[in-house]
């Protein structure tokens, strides 16, 4: 179940990586910052302390966009 989370995130995150993207407003680059934020401290092998709280964080925002 996890695991398919994990790949509905990740399509999610894609789509608006491109939707953002191509409408290139203020409104969606900053959407698209806020994204690349959130998303930036995943992309490492070592966990760090806090990566529950990260990802929660990151998981709320990635439902409201």
């Amino acid at each position: 179940e996890r695991l398919v989370e994990g790949i509905q995130d990740a399509e999610k995150i894609r789509v608006l990586r491109k939707k953002y993207t191509g409408e290139n407003t203020p409104e969606s680059l900053k959407k698209l910052a806020q994204l690349e934020e959130a998303i930036a401290g995943f992309g490492t092998l070592e966990p760090s302390s806090d990566w529950q709280k990260r990802l929660s964080d990151a998981k709320r925002l990635l439902n409201t966009l």
